[in-house]
């Protein structure tokens, strides 16, 4: 099933719930210079909520801008090494996960020991 449509219309029918349901409720903005009067509350609420989004703006596109220099920098490595060590995808093949078998006989769920490992 397409759960995000799903989620999305549902949100979208609370949300015209909640707007028809406070049509009537009015309230006073005040921004220190200027008040505004019977401003609807769904009005203020939605302009709110868009405020909040214009401010989140400048924090995800530092996230985007640092994800892409990380990238860049990785790419960077790998291209100044050719391709991979062989070490380090032996290390990966050795490397020790959750539900992984040990080389010891009925051994599960525990990670290796020292004399296992390669590092």
């Amino acid at each position: 099933m397409p759960w995000k449509m799903i989620s999305l219309l549902v949100a979208l029918i609370v949300a015209a719930l909640f707007v028809g349901f406070n049509l009537d409720n009015r309230c006073d903005v005040s921004l220190m210079v200027y008040t505004f009067r019977n401003v609807p509350v769904c009005v203020s609420l939605l302009i709110a909520f868009a405020v909040g989004l214009a401010a989140s703006v400048p924090f995800y596109l530092e996230a985007s801008r640092k994800n892409r220099k990380k990238s860049a920098t990785a790419a960077s490595r790998t291209d100044a090494a050719g391709s991979r060590s062989a070490g380090s995808a032996k290390s990966k093949k050795n490397a020790w996960a959750p539900g992984a078998t040990s080389a010891r006989k009925g051994a599960r769920d525990v990670p290796p020991s020292d004399e296992e490992s390669d590092w």
